[in-house]
């Protein structure tokens, strides 16, 4: 049988863990938050994943990798650039 001390260090090495992983996470909310209320604007930055086999354009937050917008690709999305250093998905995402 495990020791309750034993025990309550474990928890509290996981809780210290999660606390350190969170810290970045807290500190860009915060930025983020004080922008809001002075009224600036935020910038976020973005990349549009193509799924070609769906004809679909999604564009995702680079910070939270958040979908927040799928669309029908258009003519011009399906002319491909050599050059485009934006994603490529195919066969789902």
């Amino acid at each position: 049988m495990i020791e309750h001390g034993t025990k309550v260090r474990e928890y509290e090495t996981q809780i210290n863990r999660i606390k350190k992983e969170m810290k970045p996470h807290q500190e860009q909310y915060a930025t983020a938050e004080a922008e809001l209320l002075d009224g600036k604007p935020t910038t976020v930055k973005c990349s549009e994943i193509f799924v070609f086999d769906r004809s679909e354009v999604m564009t995702r937050r680079e910070d939270t990798g958040e979908i927040f917008e799928r669309r029908e690709m258009s003519d011009d999305d399906r002319q491909q650039n050599v050059f485009d250093s934006e994603e490529e998905v195919t066969d789902g995402e």
